[in-house]
């Protein structure tokens, strides 16, 4: 599976270029034309920031590895084998959780800190869940219907005196 950040993810810039555009052709026709250019050049210059951005980061996940690949003209390649991940941490602010989207962290034991951050992924976790099947670990918490008694029963078995 190949992923790329989601649209979602620049939905700030997007607003601005978006605004930049008319408010360029408002200043340009009732203040002075020379304020036109301007405008456009700076709305020009974010999209291309945004396409830019996105089109040059790959986020390849397999089950026998994951990859991260960035650049243009020099390229950068990083890999991970899905059997050394150890950790996997989904950020979500308020927005990304409004349109669907987040970064996902994978960490290994062998690093201190975060090794991996596919950036503005949609639907996180839905790509937490794949890459724990590749894994090979399915729902740990999952107690057949997640009832609360069921949960109370497995902790009481497993605490230690």
């Amino acid at each position: 599976m190949e992923l790329r950040p989601c649209l979602s993810y620049y939905w700030g810039k997007i607003f601005t270029v978006i605004l930049m555009v008319p408010f360029s052709v408002f200043l340009g026709m009732k203040i002075d034309y020379m304020l036109f250019f301007p405008g456009l050049l700076i709305a020009l210059i974010l999209f291309m920031a945004i396409v830019f951005h996105r089109y040059t980061r790959l986020y390849r996940i397999t089950p026998e590895y994951l990859e991260i690949r960035k650049g243009l003209l020099s390229l950068e390649s990083v890999e991970m084998a899905c059997r050394d991940i150890r950790a996997i941490v989904i950020r979500q602010g308020i927005f990304a959780r409004i349109f669907a989207y987040g970064d996902v962290e994978i960490s290994t034991a062998a690093e201190t800190g975060v090794k991996f951050i596919f950036i503005g992924i949609n639907n996180p976790q839905r790509i937490r869940d794949l890459i724990r099947s590749f894994r090979g670990i399915e729902n740990s918490c999952d107690f057949g219907n997640n009832n609360i008694a069921d949960l109370s029963l497995f902790h009481n078995r497993n605490r230690l005196n």
